[in-house]
């Protein structure tokens, strides 16, 4: 389709839109929201490029209403700037937007519970066993089946995952939820102190702890809203989307990783929203000012040679006309085996201390060459996430107040 076809599509589905919203219907699933403030720039002749539509993330089990059990220890320097955070997140904007797709409505009274110092290297249920006997005798927080119990680990303080691996500087995570377990609660969430940050701490720990009960909210038990765990048996035959982990159950905090709001003096991690989703625009809860910009490939999964390569296109997006070009860079997100490699080329780009970072805009052209490790197995995959984030002097994407980075993503299989 030409640039002039591609406008005059995109004006009719504009005309179509408004005759939908008149009536009270959303567009189809898919295509951008033409909920103003691009509807000037489509008149205009300008239109987002074209990009396949996002998912849905399926579900129906929610903790509503919410009630969060907020604890910290004796000693912990940030404890009660934490405690101030959890109150003013459960009553924020962040919060009324958040819920909106998954019924959350208002959330209950912060309860606050200070155990005693703490320190050492904890399991998860050593982190549960300090936490009940932290609120033995607290009626307030005994907790029913819409109670989660968050965690804040104070500095120092290092989980232990399932595996047995120590989680030293947040290597492999910085926080996580599941069942609490017991008789008081339906939800647990722990958040590590995550001190090898480019963010500062606070911001830093507030983020997680917002990703964390958005999902815990979401889906405790895992058995609420969630696109499933990861397949690792031919998941080219899937969703894309559901191998955004590389094990865990991908959630609505997850897909929306990489970008941030700040409310009032606290940071929050925005949260994925299937109406925004469903729009085609920016898919992540509270909307973030300025417009959405991003890559995407036409397919999910590329087929790939053993030792051999595959050129992926992409093509830049965005939901303002406004926008300047923006950086773009990949990554091996995960594989199922060692090897893979990857280069982002485009036809535009900047250069930063005598390198040249690929740069793309709305509708331009790019693309990720993908290599296969020598003598690659049938069956081996590898999944790359495609980053989008705005020009800086360093060339790199800078942690604020606003979204860092945008991504997506593409998989590679050997047949």
């Amino acid at each position: 389709m030409d640039h002039c076809s591609k406008v005059e599509h995109s004006l009719r589905f504009l005309v179509a839109a408004c005759a939908l919203a008149a009536c009270g219907q959303s567009p189809e699933p898919g295509v951008v929201d033409t909920a103003n403030p691009i509807l000037s720039d489509m008149i205009a002749g300008w239109a987002p490029a074209p990009h396949p539509a996002w998912p849905q993330i399926p579900g129906s089990h929610v903790l509503a209403p919410l009630q969060v059990v907020a604890i910290t220890s004796d000693g912990d320097p940030l404890g009660d700037t934490l405690a101030t955070f959890t109150d003013q997140m459960m009553v924020s904007a962040w919060w009324r937007s958040i819920g909106g797709d998954y019924g959350l409505g208002d959330a209950r009274p912060v309860v606050h519970v200070k155990g005693p110092a703490l320190s050492g290297n904890l399991a998860d249920a050593d982190m549960k066993s300090y936490v009940t006997s932290a609120i033995a005798g607290n009626a307030a927080a005994a907790g029913d089946a819409n109670t989660v119990y968050l965690f804040y680990l104070p500095p120092g303080v290092v989980m232990v995952l399932g595996t047995g691996t120590l989680n030293t500087d947040c290597s492999v995570e910085v926080g996580y939820h599941n069942s609490f377990f017991g008789p008081h609660a339906a939800g647990f969430s722990a958040v590590q102190r995550c001190t090898n940050t480019i963010e500062p701490l606070l911001d830093r720990t507030t983020a997680i702890a917002s990703h964390e009960i958005a999902e815990a909210a979401t889906d405790t038990g895992l058995h609420g809203y969630t696109l499933g765990r990861p397949p690792t048996v031919t998941p080219w035959s899937d969703s894309i989307w559901r191998s955004y982990e590389s094990s865990g159950n991908v959630e609505t905090g997850d897909l929306c990783e990489g970008t941030r709001i700040r409310e009032g003096a606290f940071l929050y991690q925005r949260i994925w929203s299937n109406s925004a989703a469903a729009r085609g625009g920016d898919p992540c809860a509270p909307a973030a000012a300025g417009g959405f910009f991003d890559v995407s490939a036409p397919e999910g999964w590329y087929a790939l040679d053993a030792s051999g390569s595959v050129t992926i296109p992409l093509t830049g997006w965005s939901t303002s006309a406004d926008l300047p070009d923006w950086d773009i860079a990949s990554i091996v997100k995960s594989a199922s085996v060692t090897g893979f490699t990857v280069r982002t080329s485009a036809a535009t780009h900047e250069s930063v201390s005598a390198k040249l970072r690929a740069t793309t805009n709305n509708g331009r052209a790019a693309s990720v060459m993908v290599t296969a490790p020598a003598g690659a197995a049938s069956g081996s995959y590898a999944v790359i996430s495609v980053r989008s984030w705005p020009v800086t002097p360093s060339g790199d994407f800078v942690w604020g107040d606003s979204d860092p980075f945008h991504y997506w993503l593409v998989g590679v299989h050997v047949p």
